[in-house]
């Protein structure tokens, strides 16, 4: 019973993460991490109750993922009919944190970039885009040169440009890119811009972010994702040395993403034409950054007919959905798919859209 009541009340403390701000309020951010993980938990006590003498206990975890819609909602995908509109136009869009373009591999033996030329997309947008001097690694003209047949448009956004490298972001297109602009979020390796596609003599704002990292070690990440839901918050606040890095970085991004999407929100909302914002938002459905840059646009995984969580970063049996496509409500998303690829330590994104 004790034990309920704990899940209870984390799952209802990780809901406030999507409407109180981080800097307000901490914890819930650090919740919503587990908010999967305490959804399932609830479930299980939810329906454990009903094979006991004490069937009206199910009403406590039952109500509390009520009150808990409005994330759940944003988290998970349930089956749903659409209707095709076979003369719609349509748009495939593609966003994929390359990872260094897997790992700095180079041209002649990358299969991510062999991935994106044959993916059929009309429109792919690249976080993570890292081009070097050195030609051991992926040089900026032969990578624009190994998908220039198939992408003639392009529009590269670099946080870092050195005497070495260039990094940041991308975009690889079929049609014409205009009014370029890089958007001032004030993050150290990360970035966020817009610029405006033409399609068929229609345009659309495609905005390209990627939101503030957590700058998690790998071991780290391990650490907090293999703690079940009752203990991986204790665990992230205990004061050893290494957890305490760890909070720290974590509620660190979290008000570096909290000020970068109220920096790209009033540009979303001002936009003269449709928009589809595409990215690595280093934060999950639960979250704040999520909630502000989703709102009044469609998220095109829940729109899918697939019943799932549509995780895009996995390590080992633990995963979140932090990599996204949102569209103006004008604008209708099907095909949704998250292509299982090891390429990078993000999965690539997918949807075709219509209007």
């Amino acid at each position: 019973m004790a034990c309920n009541l704990v899940v209870v009340l984390l799952l209802l403390a990780a809901a406030l993460a999507c409407v109180v701000p981080p800097t307000t309020l901490r914890v819930p951010a650090l919740l919503a991490i587990g908010f999967e993980w305490l959804v399932f938990a609830n479930v299980f006590f939810g329906v454990s109750w009903l094979f006991t003498h004490r069937k009206s206990w199910s009403l406590v975890s039952l109500l509390a993922i009520g009150v808990a819609w409005m994330p759940l909602r944003s988290t998970f995908a349930f089956p749903q009919k659409t209707e095709k509109d076979e003369a719609a136009h349509e748009l495939r869009v593609l966003t994929y944190n390359t990872h260094l373009l897997q790992n700095n591999t180079p041209v002649e033996r990358n299969e991510l970039l062999r991935y994106i030329h044959d993916s059929d997309a009309d429109i792919v947008c690249m976080q993570e885009y890292a081009v070097y001097k050195d030609g051991k690694y992926p040089t900026f003209q032969r990578v624009k040169s190994m998908l220039e047949d198939v992408y003639p448009y392009t529009y590269f956004d670099f946080a870092v440009h050195n005497q070495r490298l260039q990094y940041g972001l991308a975009v690889y297109s079929k049609y014409p890119l205009i009014h370029k602009t890089s958007i001032p979020i004030h993050a150290s390796g990360n970035g966020a811009n817009f610029c405006d596609v033409v399609v068929r003599g229609d345009t659309f704002r495609l905005f390209n972010n990627h939101l503030q990292s957590n700058s998690l070690k790998p071991s780290e990440i391990d650490s907090l994702l293999s703690k079940n839901p009752k203990d991986y918050t204790l665990h992230a606040l205990r004061t050893s040395p290494n957890n305490t890095r760890v909070s720290s970085k974590l509620f660190s991004a979290f008000a570096a993403r909290k000020d970068q999407v109220e920096t790209i929100r009033p540009l979303i909302e001002s936009s003269p034409y449709p928009v589809i914002v595409c990215g690595d938002f280093n934060d999950v459905p639960a979250s704040y950054a999520y909630r502000q840059l989703s709102r009044g646009l469609r998220d095109a995984f829940l729109t899918s007919s697939v019943l799932g969580t549509g995780h895009t970063y996995v390590r080992s049996l633990f995963g979140v959905r932090i990599d996204y496509i949102l569209t103006d409500p004008k604008l209708r998303a099907d095909s949704f798919r998250v292509d299982k690829l090891m390429y990078s330590d993000h999965y690539p994104v997918r949807a075709t859209l219509y209007w």
